[in-house]
């Protein structure tokens, strides 16, 4: 039983297999979050995502893009069932799901279109991993601001160890400054 479907270039995942990856690379990618704080898991996670919708159908990459935001959000803001219940919760997922639909098809339109191009295959793939990259941006700032506001705590660099360093603490030049209470807690 194969688990790709073409050749060559042009491999994708069949469905069967895809939706499921999406959907642990989205559950992986919450594990990453400032919750746990288990960066690592962006290194696992990101590549299961994106191999999951590259070049698949629009349809499949579609499904495979909710199943990411689907395991992504639902867990991270099951907090808010505990303020408001199960309906806020379960709409609030299901919108920013749909963020992750949206990017879904539009890095498998983008890979499959890109793969197209009459061009050496050095510049296809810097071109495939800018559109990529482009498009993943682009889900996080979209979704960090619209609508009304967005819920931005999900972006992957809010993940990443916040680290302490001379620009990010007033003061800490001097000895012993960044302890005093009237700092940041992260200067601390």
């Amino acid at each position: 039983m194969r688990i790709l479907i073409g050749a060559g270039a042009a491999v994708r995942l069949r469905f069967w297999v895809a939706i499921p990856l999406a959907a642990l690379g989205g559950w992986l990618l919450g594990l990453a979050t400032p919750q746990l704080s288990w960066w690592p898991m962006l290194f696992a996670a990101v590549p299961l995502v994106l191999a999951a919708v590259w070049r698949q159908r629009l349809g499949v990459a579609a499904l495979a893009g909710a199943a990411a935001g689907a395991g992504f959000w639902f867990p991270v803001l099951s907090w808010l069932t505990l303020y408001l219940g199960p309906v806020p919760w379960l709409g609030l997922g299901v919108v920013m799901a749909a963020w992750y639909l949206l990017m879904g098809i539009a890095v498998a339109a983008a890979t499959r279109g890109l793969a197209l191009l009459p061009a050496r295959p050095w510049l296809r793939v810097v071109a495939v991993a800018l559109a990529v990259a482009g498009v993943w941006t682009l889900r996080e700032q979209l979704q960090g601001s619209v609508p009304y506001g967005g819920f931005p705590g999900g972006v992957s660099p809010t993940s990443w160890p916040r680290r302490r360093s001379p620009r990010s603490c007033p003061g800490s030049a001097s000895r012993g400054s960044a302890r005093s209470s009237r700092w940041p807690a992260r200067c601390r």
